[in-house]
Formats: C-alpha cells, sequence, structure tokens
C-alpha cells in the first residue's frame, strides 16, 4: 500500500474593517511564509537516509516477497 495526494484545497474567510489591499498582503505574506503550501506549490528533491541500531541500511531492498 502507498498513500498518494489526489489534491490539495484551502479555504480562507476574513471578516475585517481594514482595506482589502492590506488584508491581500498579509494573506501573500502567510502563504509565502507556510512551508508546507510552498513544498506542494513547488516540490523540491527529497533525500532519505535509513539507519537500524545505528546503521544505515535500505528499507526497500528488504522487502518481503
Amino acid at each position: 500500500m502507498k498513500a498518494q495526494g489526489v489534491g490539495f484545497a484551502t479555504k480562507l474567510e476574513i471578516e475585517s474593517a481594514e482595506p482589502a489591499d492590506r488584508v491581500a498582503a498579509v494573506v501573500r505574506n502567510a502563504e509565502n511564509g507556510c512551508y508546507i503550501l510552498q513544498t506542494i506549490l513547488h516540490p523540491v528533491p527529497v533525500e532519505r537516509h535509513f539507519a537500524l541500531n545505528g546503521k544505515p541500511f535500505e528499507p526497500e531492498k528488504l522487502r518481503e516477497k
């Protein structure tokens, strides 16, 4: 079994007396500062390392048949 995302949705509802351009700036800053959202929008390479009892191992090579 392998997990897989099929999509991602966000919904932000704001009530504020501030002008829309100021609220928009805050929303942009929040989204630009969110590591998870930015990683989904702009995928990056993933480097994985595994250790068992202090020694490197590769789980995929030990897959049961």
